[in-house]
């Protein structure tokens, strides 16, 4: 699959990253993984479970909601969070949604001591080359 094969191929271009997956957010589930220690599938499962749950949960329609009407967007105008960053103690989670399939998204952790600003300028780049092959 080309997905995996462009997952695999940024992994290691991603400052201190220890998983990378693409997910499908309609299915709960991962297309592709990448990760630096095998990992059971039981968490892999949840994590695909917990990002679809981020943007598709109640919390971030009612952020791009507000952000929406703040920006006057009419009503119907589809306004979401594209990308969120969330840092832990130990781990930063970026969470990218695809610009080509509103259904899909893809997932990066890297270790918290991780540069931030090369994370999401790295996590972008590859983004937007692993949506053209997905």
């Amino acid at each position: 699959m080309q997905v995996e094969r462009s997952l695999s191929s940024w992994f290691p271009l991603i400052p201190e990253c220890i998983a990378a997956g693409y997910v499908d957010l309609a299915a709960h589930t991962l297309l592709a993984v990448k990760t630096a220690d095998p990992q059971p599938v039981q968490a892999l499962d949840e994590v695909a479970r917990a990002t679809a749950a981020l943007f598709e949960g109640p919390a971030v329609r009612a952020v791009a909601e507000a952000y929406r009407r703040a920006q006057g967007a009419p009503d119907g105008v589809c306004t979401f969070l594209g990308e969120l960053l969330v840092c832990g103690e130990e781990f930063l989670y970026v969470f990218v949604k695809s610009r080509r399939r509103a259904d899909h998204a893809l997932l990066f952790v890297c270790r918290s001591s991780a540069n931030i600003g090369l994370v999401l300028r790295k996590t972008r780049r590859s983004a937007e080359e692993i949506e053209h092959v997905a």
